[in-house]
């Protein structure tokens, strides 16, 4: 029977769930972000702007397209960043399990020598 008094870690497990991230996550997003510059640059009218409606439109539309597409840009980086956050994970649980297991042989051998 196992014991239950061990902590337990996959790193690769780690690195291939935060590849979602990196690289469903982010690349979606960025193809939204592709997609909606290409609708809003299809559909820009500047001449139509030139009145009294066009400047209250232009008042509203303006700030909430770049904040539109600045929180795509975010979440972009901020997918990208996880993912480096927790690759990094991966490989600090991949270096200590080398270590443990230096460790561990290190010990049992100098168990085994003292005997």
């Amino acid at each position: 029977m196992p014991s239950r008094n061990h902590i337990m870690a996959d790193p690769e497990g780690v690195r291939n769930g935060g590849r979602h991230f990196e690289g469903d996550l982010a690349a979606r997003i960025t193809q939204i972000r592709s997609a909606l510059l290409a609708s809003l640059a299809s559909n820009e009218q500047p001449d139509a702007y030139d009145d009294e409606a066009g400047t209250a439109f232009n008042k509203v539309y303006d700030p909430a397209r770049k904040d539109m597409l600045t929180l795509l840009e975010s979440l972009e980086a901020a997918f990208r960043q996880a993912y480096e956050q927790i690759d990094a994970t991966a490989l600090n649980l991949a270096k200590v399990e080398d270590f443990n297991i230096v460790s561990a042989t290190a010990l049992a051998n100098a168990v085994q020598k003292a005997r």
